[in-house]
């Protein structure tokens, strides 16, 4: 699968398998004490062998410490193209173009460190 965090971690899109993609968003949602992820409304075009669905995102990450809350958040839109295959549809590739972002992406801890990413540079996704 095509993942492209570019416009949000810089580098290259990356092709990885399902289990990479979910083992990489393991790692990063524990560094935080709260998510939220809001989208909508969703525009699918489907085709013979293909389909891609377009939508906007607001992402909420949440790290409460010491009495003290941070929030980041992340506003875009995610382009997702789909194939179909024997086994019925398949994510193929998951884009993020982000719009907006506030509050730092330093609010991860732990195996999240700095939101996942950031100082790991572009090999989470």
């Amino acid at each position: 699968m095509a993942l492209g965090y570019t416009s949000l971690w810089g580098g290259d899109p990356q092709d990885l398998s399902a289990e990479e993609v979910i083992g990489a968003w393991r790692q990063l949602l524990p560094g935080f004490d709260a998510t939220q992820h809001l989208t909508g409304p969703i525009v699918a075009s489907v085709g013979d062998d293909g389909a891609s669905c377009a939508t906007t995102v607001r992402d909420y990450h949440t790290v409460i410490e010491d009495g003290r809350t941070s929030v980041w958040m992340v506003a875009g839109r995610y382009r997702t193209s789909l194939v179909r295959s024997s086994d019925g549809w398949r994510i193929d590739g998951i884009t993020l173009t982000v719009s907006h972002e506030s509050g730092g992406s330093g609010a991860g801890r732990g195996d999240a460190e700095a939101g996942g990413c950031r100082r790991r540079g572009t090999d989470a996704f």
